[in-house]
């Protein structure tokens, strides 16, 4: 009868240490919860405090005799960039991208 009630007791003893591994891996796994949580705040911040520490634009556009230009005439023909009159942007394409209007060549 004794030799019944020490294996209770022990049976007992295993599930209440199951239980407290299971809360404290719980406890583990809401912890890990909030970090990565966390994380993704931060890099959320990181990522917007990166564009706002960015440049607006590139300066840089493409001419009709295919050279990249930083300035208001091409360096090797001497052109100027298309721009769309409605935008106002430098335009690389027979189209605009912002609003479609199609766009000639600047005399």
């Amino acid at each position: 009868m004794l030799n019944k009630i020490n294996q209770k007791l022990n049976q007992l003893n295993r599930a209440s240490q199951n239980v407290n591994n299971t809360s404290r891996n719980v406890q583990n796994m809401q912890r890990n919860i909030g970090s990565i949580g966390n994380r993704n705040n931060n890099n959320r911040n990181n990522r917007n405090n990166q564009a706002a520490a960015q440049p607006e634009a590139d300066p840089s556009w493409k001419c009709a005799c295919g050279m990249v230009n930083t300035s208001k005439f091409c360096g090797e023909c001497g052109g100027k960039p298309i721009m769309c009159a409605d935008c106002n942007i430098i335009v690389e394409t027979k189209f605009c991208p912002e609003c479609g209007t199609a766009v000639g060549q600047n005399d």
